[in-house]
């Protein structure tokens, strides 16, 4: 590897390049000579944040993006998304906040001035009488730390895990699994899949409609999309499927929908792979945790499948008017 070796003085500030490894004065260049790595990668211009004007359209035109892919898991195999992954819209607005950082900055979006910016619009955007920070999954406290953590683990990180959206840290490198904390350190771009979802006319977003429905055409490009990584063990497809069967059966209600998932074969296995309880042989406490649990799953997806058409968006009704093809 070719290193640049410079004379040291008690002003030089001699460091390594973290992608090719040539030594440089940093004191003197703020990118490595040799391949122009450095902070200014990472950084987001001022004038060109959107957290002083961040909006939820979008005209960003990205090209090159890459292929996504779904990051599996045993729970994924099992059960797709976790339980409190119960709507597409936050996600949809992180893509298009996401799109548009990206244009200013090659290596992604700052997760944290995402995050910033979503929280922002949704205390800012009105739609009819009510603020975004009304509908579901988005936050409900853009100065609530707990808030923001929700937005990032249970929407940001799962679409992530969808394949909708990469993640890098800050050297670039691909990353498995967004963390739990320190999203300044985090980088995310759409994936094709992803982009080509954000730029689909919305409901909410686009129409200041206060439902949460998807419309045709992106009910039609998220199904195609969940099929797709169904066949690569993200099983989300084949729970809402199994579940839109139970539904179309007869005319269910709420403690039937919970008393299912709790005979849900994937369901009680997925809870086997992780937790303590099963582990340690507390039966009782176990059982407990499944019908915790059985409402968590079973609310969530009610909720997606209202948003995708195929049930009633009217409380306390569970029945079929749309098919999942």
């Amino acid at each position: 590897m070719v290193s640049i070796k410079f004379l040291r003085t008690d002003q030089s500030n001699p460091v390594k390049c973290g992608r090719c490894n040539s030594e440089f004065d940093f004191s003197r260049n703020k990118a490595c000579p040799m391949c122009n790595f450095g902070p200014h990668l990472f950084l987001i211009n001022p004038e060109h944040s959107l957290t002083s004007s961040p909006s939820l359209s979008t005209t960003a035109n990205l090209s090159g993006l890459p292929e996504g892919h779904p990051i599996i898991s045993e729970f994924t195999k099992l059960m797709g998304s976790w339980g409190m992954f119960n709507s597409f819209f936050p996600g949809k607005a992180v893509l298009r906040i996401v799109s548009e950082h990206s244009l200013k900055n090659k290596a992604g979006a700052n997760l944290h001035a995402v995050v910033e910016d979503l929280c922002k619009l949704s205390a800012t955007t009105h739609i009819g009488s009510k603020t975004l920070s009304k509908f579901r999954g988005f936050p409900s406290n853009p100065n609530n730390p707990s808030a923001k953590g929700r937005l990032v683990w249970h929407f940001i990180r799962t679409y992530h895990e969808m394949g909708l959206l990469t993640a890098k840290d800050e050297k670039g490198v691909n990353i498995s699994k967004i963390p739990d904390k320190n999203w300044e350190k985090v980088f995310v771009m759409p994936t094709s899949q992803g982009f080509a979802f954000a730029k689909l006319n919305n409901t909410l977003l686009d129409e200041g409609k206060g439902i949460q429905v998807l419309t045709d055409e992106e009910k039609k490009l998220i199904l195609k999309h969940l099929k797709e990584i169904d066949s690569n063990d993200y099983r989300e497809y084949t729970v809402l499927n199994d579940f839109h069967k139970f539904l179309s059966r007869h005319k269910r209600n709420k403690d039937e929908i919970y008393a299912w998932f709790e005979q849900y074969k994937p369901f009680l296995d997925s809870i086997n792979v992780w937790s303590r309880k099963a582990k340690i042989g507390n039966q009782n406490q176990f059982q407990a945790q499944i019908k915790n649990l059985s409402a968590t799953f079973g609310s969530s997806k009610i909720a997606l499948l209202r948003e995708l058409g195929a049930i009633t968006d009217k409380r306390d009704d569970y029945s079929v008017i749309g098919d999942l093809k």
